[in-house]
């Protein structure tokens, strides 16, 4: 449970596929049955619901995975398959965010973030950004490009818990994708002083550029976290040894 009483649906996936939480199988069916292949719920892959510590001070909210053909190399990986396994439970991982993680560097996802993600990098290094950011997906499952589904998953009411529990603890938040969404699902993000937009959501880059209001506060996050040695008392990995 969290301390808001939503349960963490992810702690019972089995790690076969199909990869479907069990009380959102009948929807994504139903879904899938109708759904054109470009927005077809991509199953035999992992869902990816959150990346990086559930208590980071930096929170992006997007919208869900996503999707081609080079999505199946990041997890044929044990190393890449255990940090998933420990970030979905909130367990220590050197790199929470772990598409940072040097040691993952196959599929589109590692890709992706760290061209995201590269003024924050540039200014603290990959392993403070990763112990500093969360990043929450409105949908879980991967899919080529995202269409709503006519009801909310089981498996979504965690995300937007760990939505609300961000806010509480008054996280810089920055919404990168889905805003009507995402203010529908947390209505706690309407009138939320730290809440920050991009320039550019198709971007989606984090930098100064396009997150003008936002970044001098990520950097401020970032730069005490580089002096703090609190921050950079990080748990080694168990797979990959002492952090980096």
């Amino acid at each position: 449970m969290t301390q808001h009483g939503v349960e963490n649906p992810w702690t019972s996936l089995r790690m076969e596929a199909p990869y479907v939480y069990d009380p959102d199988k009948p929807a994504i069916a139903e879904f899938n049955d109708h759904a054109r292949d470009e927005y077809r719920i991509q199953t035999d892959v992992l869902p990816e619901p959150f990346l990086g510590r559930k208590d980071a001070p930096i929170v992006l909210l997007n919208l869900n995975p996503g999707f081609d053909e080079q999505a199946y190399l990041t997890y044929e990986n044990p190393y890449a398959r255990d940090a998933w396994r420990k970030n979905v439970r909130h367990e220590p991982l050197a790199y929470p965010f772990y598409f940072l993680d040097p040691q993952i560097s196959l599929g589109g996802g590692a890709r992706w973030w760290k061209e995201k993600l590269k003024e924050p990098i540039q200014i603290a290094g990959a392993q403070v950004v990763a112990n500093s950011l969360l990043c929450i997906e409105y949908f879980p499952y991967p899919s080529r490009k995202f269409k709503a589904m006519r009801s909310l998953l089981e498996s979504q009411r965690y995300s937007f818990d760990l939505a609300n529990q961000a806010i509480d603890r008054n996280a810089v938040i920055v919404l990168m994708r889905a805003e009507k969404l995402w203010k529908n699902a947390v209505p706690k993000l309407i009138g939320y002083p730290q809440l920050f937009m991009l320039r550019a959501p198709i971007a989606a880059a984090i930098s100064r550029k396009n997150c003008v209001e936002g970044f001098p506060k990520i950097e401020a996050i970032l730069r005490n976290a580089l002096t703090d040695e609190s921050a950079l008392s990080i748990q080694p990995n168990e797979l990959g040894g002492e952090p980096r």
